[in-house]
């Protein structure tokens, strides 16, 4: 074994140049920023081959591999260089401490013969420490483990590990020499769901950068387009550097790459804006709008704010996605993608329309009639139902949509999930168990129906279907209702009913106070559970040993009960899981099991993004609203029928519930930045997902709920520096009358944060209020 080691890092590699184990020297936990053998052993996984260091290179169509080849070994004081020798040419890896704060990853093939070389394919194994240990102790996970956010570009590309707990120190991996084609993923895991033991599944994802593919490519235009020479010429050295720094609030005294702070998605007709601060001597040579078939120059619209930092702004209206490139002095490029939206109400109105007839039974012969397809014995699939009945709530109603709800709820949940409709008798809907997290599903379905009013349902009255919520949730959270272990763990685990908790017990009280009191008691008991064990973060694991659905509905629940301070210990967790990248469909909240691969999971991506949220309101940290808004845009791409760069192109009001995030996933090519549903896993695992996911939509819908109690309804503005700064909407100034312009769906209020000023409730019809300072206090300017 080889040791390097400076002032910021220690790193221990075997004799092929394998990286075992790469610490950062002041981490108080000696966490391993990389997986390594002991974590395969541990986990029975056979995947020595994809450790970093790890290499796949193809040239002239002949392949070179590490297997068989132990490479000669050059060691001083700073670096350690290992070299194989091809015969044709040398491949260099080396690791090396340029500084007392640097450490540096170079790769270099030189050309020993008088003829070109064609790459045909060369990847380097990165696998920072993406990992799940089968280990129910959270800590474990949360300090020893990392989420990995991209950021692809020509020259600018890098890899964040962000530490789970979000304590850091954190961990940057910087291409600052040569190009990089993409990055993709490969996922090992072990799922025992059908074992009868929770938590069941772990897994670990293995990151591979792509220097030179030619061959791969799956449908997304954007990064298509990004050329990498594979010709390695005679006597020739062809290098890449990636260097390792430690992220931390003076990282930018180092700054490595430029930063663009950019609108992942614009409402088209409106004004795309970004903020690009540069590196000491680095300048702007052009920037460049790219949509999939054109690129035209947008320079004229950049002004200059300081020395090194720069502002675009510039209005965009065809809608799709669309690739901001910087072109800079060197000819280097970076660049962002963003995405043009048309409003969200028509996105919402349209996704109603196509259930309303598309996905319902109508037919009364049909097994399932009266369902919405595609039909599943999991409760997500409801989430559908909850949707319409929620947006009718904010909308002018559609008795129509209302009313096939209320008949899917009575004469097909009801008796689908209990014994003739008993709510104390579930049925064993999974083969020999029922899964407690079914039946907030089944709840939310019941509590909407039961805000209507009774001339607009048709079956039973609204204080009918409260009852039935309450009977449901009481089911829900008592345990001793329960005889399996399994079903009396689940009990203590979190779900969608933060969307409808506080509203139901509100209801209950006043319509049936018999049922309030239980329900309440209930409530109050899992809350203080979670609060008592918050020191262990227990409400972290789910069916996953690590879980944003534990951790993200945690952190709401216990803003919803009031208790601030548990509630900022989970809330960390989601700021650590919520990804920043170039790319707007990489700002995802971080989940990988639904597409073997780190992905944007419409269900709970669109969950933790509302959890984020909802702590953002209750302590007004600007960075949970920020990690909710990046992420609801990214979900809301699921449902984007104008959508050119994924290979999946939807219908209008048509819509997939994943995203894979990799390109390429090298468990599944045809997925790479593709939209789909768990149903492409059945070739795999058919006896896991029959009857469970059998449609690319089966498990949507409680995400555009959470969508429409927020963003859907919300635009919040607050101060910083003086300067106002509006989310979820646009901000325009003029004479000292600030126009808040609402993206909101179903415009209802405008929320004020650090400002002194009241919320705006927004005028029915209308999607704007203007505000203007006097005296020092902001105040409401009256249209006429």
């Amino acid at each position: 074994m080889y040791a390097l080691s400076n002032k910021n890092f220690s790193l221990l590699t075997d004799e092929k140049g394998i990286l075992d184990k790469l610490h950062i020297v002041h981490d108080a936990v000696n966490t391993n920023w990389v997986i390594d053998k002991d974590y395969l052993e541990e986990h029975n996984y056979p995947d020595n081959d994809k450790l970093f260091g790890n290499f796949e290179l193809i040239v002239n169509h002949k392949i070179y591999t590490n297997k068989t080849m132990i490479p000669a070994v050059n060691v001083n004081d700073n670096e350690i260089v290992f070299v194989y020798d091809f015969s044709d040419f040398l491949l260099f890896l080396s690791y090396r401490t340029e500084s007392d704060r640097a450490l540096q990853y170079q790769i270099a093939l030189e050309s020993t013969i008088d003829e070109d070389l064609i790459i045909n394919k060369f990847a380097i194994w990165t696998s920072l420490a993406y990992l799940m240990f089968r280990d129910v102790n959270v800590a474990r996970n949360m300090s020893h483990s990392c989420a990995v956010f991209p950021h692809i570009s020509e020259n600018f590309t890098k890899l964040i590990a962000k530490k789970r707990d979000n304590k850091g120190p954190d961990l940057g991996m910087y291409c600052i020499k040569g190009s990089v084609k993409n990055v993709g993923t490969f996922c090992r895991y072990t799922n025992r769901f059908r074992e009868q033991v929770s938590p069941s599944l772990d897994g670990a994802l293995f990151h591979q950068i792509i220097l030179i593919d030619k061959e791969f490519s799956n449908g997304d235009w954007i990064y298509d387009q990004i050329k990498t020479n594979n010709v390695l010429e005679s006597r020739s050295v062809r290098e890449w550097t990636f260097e390792f720094m430690v992220e931390s609030a003076d990282r930018n005294k180092y700054q490595l790459h430029p930063t663009i702070d950019y609108s992942p998605v614009v409402i088209s007709k409106h004004e795309f804006q970004a903020v690009i601060e540069l590196p000491e001597k680095m300048e702007i040579k052009d920037i460049i709008l790219v949509k999939k078939d054109s690129r035209s120059s947008i320079h004229s619209f950049l002004k200059k704010i300081s020395v090194n930092k720069y502002s675009i702004r510039f209005p965009v209206e065809q809608l799709g996605e669309k690739k901001l490139e910087v072109i800079f002095s060197n000819n280097r490029t970076d660049f962002v993608v963003f995405n043009v939206m048309p409003p969200v109400e028509e996105i919402i109105n349209s996704r109603a329309e196509y259930l309303i007839t598309q996905s319902f039974i109508e037919d009364s012969n049909q097994s399932n009639k009266y369902g919405f397809q595609p039909i599943s014995n999991q409760g997500e699939s409801l989430g559908k139902l909850c949707f319409l009945l929620k947006k009718n709530l904010l909308s002018e109603i559609n008795e129509e949509e209302v009313q096939k709800v209320e008949k899917s709820a009575v004469y097909y949940i009801k008796n689908k999930w209990f014994m003739n409709g008993n709510f104390q008798q579930p049925i064993n809907i999974h083969g020999d168990f029922y899964r407690i997290i079914d039946f907030d599903y089944v709840a939310h379905v019941f509590y909407l129906l039961s805000c209507y009013g009774n001339d607009t349902l048709q079956l039973n009255d609204r204080e009918t279907y409260l009852q039935w919520a309450a009977e449901v949730m009481l089911l829900r959270f008592d345990e001793t209702m329960h005889s399996q272990k399994r079903e009396k763990e689940e009990t203590k685990m979190n779900g969608v009913f933060n969307l409808f908790i506080k509203d139901l017990l509100k209801d209950l009280k006043f319509f049936s106070s018999h049922l309030y009191q239980p329900l309440q008691d209930l409530w109050n008991r899992f809350c203080l559970n979670i609060i008592n064990q918050k020191e262990q973060f227990t409400a972290a694991i789910t069916e996953h040993y690590y879980d944003n659905a534990g951790f993200g509905p945690t952190a709401e629940s216990l803003s919803l009960y009031g208790d601030v301070e548990a509630a900022k210990r989970y809330g960390e967790l989601i700021l650590a899981n919520i990804g920043t990248s170039n790319d707007f469909r990489h700002q995802n909240p971080d989940r990988w099991w639904e597409a073997l691969s780190y992905m944007i999971h419409s269900l709970w991506g669109g969950l933790v993004s509302h959890s984020a949220l909802v702590v953002f309101e209750l302590t007004g940290d600007k960075r949970y609203l920020h990690a909710a808004y990046n992420s609801m845009m990214s979900v809301l791409y699921c449902y984007d029928w104008n959508a050119t760069a994924t290979n999946n192109r939807i219908i209008k009001g048509e819509a997939a519930s994943t995203y894979s995030v990799a390109y390429p996933n090298l468990n599944k090519r045809r997925l790479s930045h593709n939209r789909f549903g768990q149903s492409v896993f059945m070739e795999d695992e058919p006896e896991l997902f029959a009857g469970n996911a059998t449609g690319d939509d089966w498990d949507m819908g409680e995400e555009l709920v959470a969508y429409l109690d927020g963003f859907g309804t919300k635009t919040y503005v607050y101060c910083e520096n003086d300067k106002l700064i509006c989310v979820n909407g646009e901000l325009k100034e003029e004479d000292g009358v600030y126009t808040i312009t609402s993206f909101a769906a179903f415009p209802k209020e405008i929320k004020f944060y650090h400002m002194e000023m009241d919320d705006i409730e927004v005028q029915k019809g209308m999607n704007k209020v203007s505000i203007k300072k006097w005296n020092n206090t902001w105040q409401q300017v009256m249209n006429t």
